[in-house]
């Protein structure tokens, strides 16, 4: 299943993170892809604090890779920057198996996983137009989100 939706301001993107954030569930692995600067970690931030509170401070994990969060029912939620991963033994130490297998996760180029690329993932595509605008495109292989298609934003 696939919908899109084009984000003309950070709003938008706030929105968005926000719609998805409401339909989602402990075990959804969501991949964020795009080029630098595309808007992965804004977007991550707005579905984090809609998740946490309005007042959590949502760092990019660039460097230290990985951050977790809470959410009283979902529990810990992942965000993860994969950029500076470079083999797949570097994703072995961070106990991505495990990590992908029992939580929420929001994957920061994800393509880095290869093999542990989980089949019942959330992709996230985000394209930057000429005039700044963000196109999300978004492939949903979970048949929990086909309302969230069907009633749009």
């Amino acid at each position: 299943m696939k919908y899109q939706f084009l984000a003309k301001n950070l709003e938008d993107t706030a929105t968005l993170a926000k719609m998805l954030a409401n339909y989602s569930c402990t075990g959804d692995i969501f991949c964020l892809n795009g080029d630098l600067g595309a808007g992965k970690t804004a977007f991550a931030k707005f579905f984090i604090q809609h998740l946490t509170t309005k007042n959590t401070v949502v760092a990019s994990p660039t460097f230290s890779i990985m951050q977790t969060y809470f959410n009283e029912q979902l529990g810990e939620l992942y965000h993860m920057d994969l950029y500076r991963i470079n083999n797949m033994e570097d994703l072995f130490e961070l106990g991505i198996e495990e990590i992908l297998a029992n939580y929420m996760c929001l994957i920061e180029w994800s393509e880095k996983l290869g093999v542990f690329m989980p089949k019942n993932s959330i992709n996230i595509n985000i394209a930057v137009n000429l005039d700044s605008s963000r196109l999300f495109t978004i492939l949903f292989n979970n048949e929990q989100y086909e309302r969230f298609i069907k009633q749009g934003i």
